[in-house]
């Protein structure tokens, strides 16, 4: 990937790039996307209904959202804890956002190779 004088890339060349070297993403991305639209739905149709349920519906609901968010956080410290440990063995981002000891300033950003 080629970068300007000013150390900028191309968007599409990133993407390009991005694109090229997802491997399983897309797959997960899409597994992603289908879990957030099923969620949204079930919420959805949830608030449309809960007021009229039975006390026992109202019940089974709340415990149903619990365990979603549950399962949604155990879902997210994994991410965490891999993405922390992919930036600890990686170089760092281009834009630096997963630094916490560096400030900023004087990044160099690698010239990536298309091997």
């Amino acid at each position: 990937m080629e970068r300007s004088r000013f150390s900028f890339i191309d968007a599409g060349e990133l993407s390009a790039f991005v694109w090229k070297h997802m491997g399983n993403f897309p797959g997960l991305l899409a597994a992603l996307e289908d879990l957030s639209v099923a969620v949204t739905k079930g919420l959805q149709q949830m608030e449309k209904t809960y007021d009229a349920n039975s006390i026992q519906e109202q019940f089974v609901a709340r415990f149903l959202v619990r365990e979603t968010v549950f399962q949604l956080s155990k879902l997210t410290a994994a991410l965490d804890a891999s993405q922390k440990r992919l930036q600890e063995e990686g170089i760092p981002l281009i834009d630096g956002s997963d630094s916490s000891e560096d400030d900023g300033q004087d990044r160099i950003i690698p010239k990536w190779s298309e091997s």
